[in-house]
């Protein structure tokens, strides 16, 4: 259990295409509507319940999309764009978005 919520960052990793999902339509495996709403919104929802508020998506494909969904459901998500997540294996995500937290932070990683 997470005794110290507030300490905690989330980083979820969503800036692939989804490939291995492709059968489901041309939207984004983030995007992809669970329980009626997005899988990335859903994520952020249930892990905000149990305390967390500090979150870094890190995007690529379909960004601004992806943002404009999270945004609007949750503003104080902030944001690390990967512009080479095409070549990526989610490493780069991975480092770019731990670079803007705080060396006293923990950090919860979560991909999309």
């Amino acid at each position: 259990m997470l005794t110290q919520l507030s300490n905690t960052t989330v980083v979820i990793l969503a800036a692939g295409k989804g490939t291995r999902m492709m059968g489901h339509g041309t939207v984004a495996k983030p995007l992809l509507p669970i329980g009626g709403e997005p899988l990335l919104v859903r994520s952020i929802r249930q892990l905000h319940e149990i305390g967390l508020t500090d979150f870094i998506v890190i995007t690529g494909h379909d960004a601004q999309t992806l943002k404009s969904t999270v945004t609007a459901a949750y503003p104080f998500v902030r944001y690390w764009h990967n512009a080479c997540y095409a070549e990526d294996r989610n490493i780069l995500s991975l480092l770019g978005g731990v670079r803007h937290i705080a060396r006293d932070k923990a950090v919860l990683v979560f991909e999309a």
